[in-house]
Order: C-alpha cells, then structure tokens, then sequence
C-alpha cells in the first residue's frame, strides 16, 4: 500500500487533471461534463479525510487541496449555472456569429443603471437618479457628499469604456451599494 504522503500527492495530480478536463469542457472540447471524475476525486478525498492520525504536514495539505477542490466546485457549478441559463459567454458569442445580425443578449438579472452605445452618444438619462442615490448613500454612511453630476458623469463613462473594452460588451450596468462600510459603484458587463 502506498504511504499517505504519495496518496495525497496522487490526488493532487488528479485535481490537476479534473481543472484540466473542464477547462476543456467549457471551452467546448469535450461535449460531457466530467462528473465521475469529479464524483471519483470527492470520494477519494473523503477516503483520507477519515483518518485521523495525519502528521500536520499531510493534514495541512490535504484541507488545502479540499480548500481548493470546493472553491473550483464553486466555479464550475456556477458556469454550469450559466449555461442552463443561456449566459455563458462562449454560447453567446457562437449564437451572435451563427445568427447572424440577430444579436443574443444575456439574460439580465440584476437592476441597475444601464450604460449602452447609445446613451454614451446622448445624455445619460438617469444620471440624476444615481447621482441622488450616489450621494445620499454616502450620507448614510457618513461620507463627502461633495460630487457633481458632471464628475460623476465623467467617471461613469471613462468606467463604461474600460468594461466594454475588456468584456467586449455593449452595455454595462451600474449599481450603487455599500460595501464595509464605503459607497462604491459596482459596473457589470451585460
């Protein structure tokens, strides 16, 4: 029987290799989700979490590989999500080039000030609502209130630009919110 240190080397590499299989997965290279292969590493590492006698060293590294496994479960569960959903990228993107001029929107689940081509030529139309709502959660939470529309303005557009750039998008939405205690702006591309 092989020494607990080789097995949890061995599971290491098989984590390795699942990232692997649904990277390719999700990039559309392998047409089934690898589930008992996933199902198979859980399984293997419920195995080594039954015993007790680990020296620290082994202990340690096998919660961190059980860190990693659930934050990566967390990942591919929620891509899984958007593809049931429609809202994964690479499906968007093939139905936008396959339709055509039909352009695919993803579904938005999220409300918020929408940012589109079209508002950046004209006048934001709701900058007066955020600014409002900008500056009266600052109030709330005991900060400057001293920004004008125009800088607010100014900040939303050069912010629009930068995601739509990177995300390659047409629209991003704006959500004012509190986070430790500071406003922030939070941008979503759409």
């Amino acid at each position: 029987m092989a020494s607990r240190k080789q097995e949890i080397n061995r599971l290491t590499d098989a984590l390795r290799e699942l990232r692997m299989l649904y990277d390719k997965y999700f990039a559309g290279q392998l047409r089934l989700e690898p589930r008992r292969e996933r199902e198979g590493f859980a399984e293997k590492m419920r195995e080594l979490k039954k015993l007790r006698d680990l020296p620290t060293e082994e202990r340690f590294r096998l919660q961190s590989l059980q860190a990693s496994f659930v934050s990566y479960s967390s990942y591919w569960n929620r891509l899984n999500r958007q593809i049931d959903e429609g809202t994964f990228k690479r499906d968007v993107r093939r139905a936008t080039r396959m339709g055509g001029t039909e352009k695919v929107k993803p579904v938005k689940t999220q409300s918020g000030y929408v940012f589109s081509e079209k508002s950046s030529a004209q006048g934001l139309p709701w900058i007066d609502q955020i600014h409002a709502e900008f500056v009266e959660r600052r109030k709330t939470c005991g900060e400057s209130t001293k920004i004008s529309k125009a800088a607010l303005d100014k900040l939303l557009r050069k912010e629009a630009a930068a995601i739509r750039k990177s995300s390659r998008c047409g629209e991003v939405s704006f959500k004012v919110q509190i986070k430790d205690g500071r406003t922030v702006l939070k941008a979503k591309p759409l």
